[in-house]
This record gives C-alpha cells, structure tokens and sequence, in this order.
C-alpha cells in the first residue's frame, strides 16, 4: 500500500544505490548459507560405491542382478534423501531473499514509486503481483532493481523531481 504522500526523490535514490544485489541472489545465497555443508562432492562415489556393494553381495549369493537392483534402489533412496535435503537448503535461501525484498519493500513500498520509470510492458506481471497478490516475482524484481541502478543518477534524480516534486 502506498502513502499519501511521495516520499522524498533523494532518499527513494539513496535507497537504491545502498541495495546489494548479491543479497537478492538466491544461488548467492545458498552457497552462503551452505558454507561447508555441501555434499555434492559424495553424491556421483555415493552412488557408485551403492551400485557396487549391491553388485558384491548378488555376486555372494550367486544373484548379481538382484544384487545390482537391491544397490540401485539403495542408490536411489540416498540419492531423493539429498534431493530433499538440497530443496530444505534451496527454500531457506529463497526466503532469505524474500526477507531482505521485504525489509526494502516496508509498510510504505519501495520499488512501485519506480513504477512509471520502468517499462510498463516488461514489469506488468512484477507490479501486478507486488500490488494486488503481495506476491514477488524474485527474477523480475532483481531486473528491475539492476535497471534502475544503471540509470544515470542524474537523469534518475530529475525523473524521480518531475514525478514527486516536493
């Protein structure tokens, strides 16, 4: 929601020239809360090691199909375990972006003042979102911010005067 009165041209250009953008990158993100926590490195010898154990014992009991079967679904239950830990690690990080989206956003909004500096044909699904489902299209939102960032102050800052004079 926005209110009453614009805010300052300013304090919306200080506002973007102070946002991070490798805060608002999840893949930046996840490596980050990772950290040393990465497993893909075991994932490929895992499977491998699992495939050939399995292979070992049907070799032992006269039964290397069964044996190679019995190791692939093993291979296969350790390999969807990752798969579900790597989705709890990609979530944590994607809301970790989404907080920081809104502690830019706050009560009053922050990127909709920009609205009519941004192409409306290429930002109608990220301002219709944002407005009307309080949803963020995380992609189009760092687009955005990355294009407004790029613009040269100086135009920017007139743009900004000429639509919230003071």
């Amino acid at each position: 929601m926005r209110k009453a009165t614009p805010p300052n041209p300013n304090e919306l250009l200080n506002k973007l020239k102070s946002i991070e953008l490798t805060k608002l990158d999840i893949q930046q993100q996840l490596i980050q809360l990772r950290a040393g926590k990465d497993l893909n490195f075991f994932v490929i010898p895992m499977t491998v090691l699992l495939l050939f154990a399995g292979i070992a014992v049907g070799l032992n009991f006269d039964h290397m199909l069964w044996g190679f079967v019995g190791g692939a679904l093993l291979a296969l239950l350790v390999g969807y375990a990752y798969h579900l830990w790597d989705i709890q690690w990609q979530k944590a990080a994607t809301d970790q972006v989404l907080a920081y989206i809104n502690e830019l956003e706050g009560k009053e909004g922050f990127l909709p003042w920009f609205k009519p500096l941004l192409g409306k044909e290429n930002y109608r699904r990220l301002f219709y979102k944002l407005s009307k489902q309080g949803q963020v299209e995380i992609p189009d939102y760092v687009r955005a911010i990355k294009r407004l960032q790029q613009k040269d102050t100086q135009i920017l800052l007139a743009q900004l005067e000429s639509l919230y004079p003071d």
